[in-house]
């Protein structure tokens, strides 16, 4: 607030795996990755909008998954609360529009440590990684420059008529 004088754009952008099926996930995992994907986000909106609204203005760009649109295998706790998270999005886009544009953007297989995490559900982390490369329609993994450039999009005023949407950036993965 001192150095910008105000927020403008909130990106919440956290995510935790909390590994295991339902009934092989503790409830600490459960909590963490919920409170981690989840609780965070509604913590930063919290402490966020108010400023936002002192300014007449804002875009937030929460960072989902596909994992909202489709199960992975022992995903639990990390598809449920990213599924979650495009719910609360939609609904804090209806509390504070016209004011606060509140968007989601939904990653696919991106190479960054995350995948390679994930990965350690399947048997062989490798190949798992390199097929959810094979089974994007661009045959390739994401680059964190992808995702930052929708990211940057939804912040701007290139975006000043979207507002409860949700963008899914994943090689066409969803597709098929």
């Amino acid at each position: 607030m001192e150095s910008f004088g105000g927020v403008d754009i909130l990106v919440p952008n956290a995510g935790r795996l909390g590994l295991g099926s339902v009934t092989g996930t503790s409830v600490e995992s459960w909590r963490e990755t919920i409170g981690t994907n989840l609780d965070a986000v509604f913590y930063l909106l919290k402490a966020g909008i108010p400023k936002m609204l002192e300014r007449g203005r804002g875009a937030v760009v929460v960072t989902g998954s596909i994992a909202a649109f489709k199960g992975f295998p022992n995903h639990a706790a990390y598809c449920a609360s990213k599924g979650a998270l495009i719910a609360f999005a939609r609904q804090v886009s209806a509390d504070y529009a016209p004011t606060i544009r509140v968007n989601v953007i939904c990653p696919g297989p991106v190479d960054t440590p995350l995948i390679w995490d994930s990965a350690r559900a399947f048997p062989d982390p490798p190949s798992a990684v390199a097929d959810a490369a094979a089974a994007t329609l661009l045959k390739r993994l994401g680059a964190p420059e992808d995702i930052a450039r929708a990211a940057l999009f939804l912040a701007s005023d290139d975006s000043a008529w979207i507002t409860g949407a949700v963008l899914t950036v994943d090689g066409g993965r969803t597709v098929v």
